[in-house]
């Protein structure tokens, strides 16, 4: 009786991960926000020097970022959720980033 009880719980603790969380970006998106992501990052540094970036220009990163997620339909804590879901699971975040440093590269 106990060996099929643990045996129940074995099997969903395992089938829990499986289910991507309902807030969750999905990969392909996830590469098209990154590449903004970035190439936001890039234009304020290349742009401004880093300690004005810090001092004067974090709001207007924010304006940025927030027009980001705006075009992807995302908020910034579900962007955050999912870079921490993905950190998880680095296999996948690692082909995740391989197609943004491809498509980068291609800029």
């Amino acid at each position: 009786m106990f060996w099929m009880l643990g045996l129940c719980v074995i099997l969903w603790c395992s089938c829990s991960d499986d289910k991507a969380p309902d807030y969750l970006i999905p990969e392909d998106t996830m590469v098209s926000l990154l590449i903004d992501v970035h190439l936001v990052d890039a234009y304020f540094y290349e742009m401004y020097e880093p300690t004005y970036l810090e001092e004067y220009m974090t709001d207007s990163m924010a304006v940025a970022y927030s027009a980001i997620f705006e075009k992807y339909g995302v908020t910034a804590d579900r962007f955050t959720k999912s870079i921490d879901y993905y950190t998880d699971r680095p296999e996948t975040f690692r082909a995740i980033y391989e197609k943004v440093i491809l498509q980068l590269n291609n800029k």
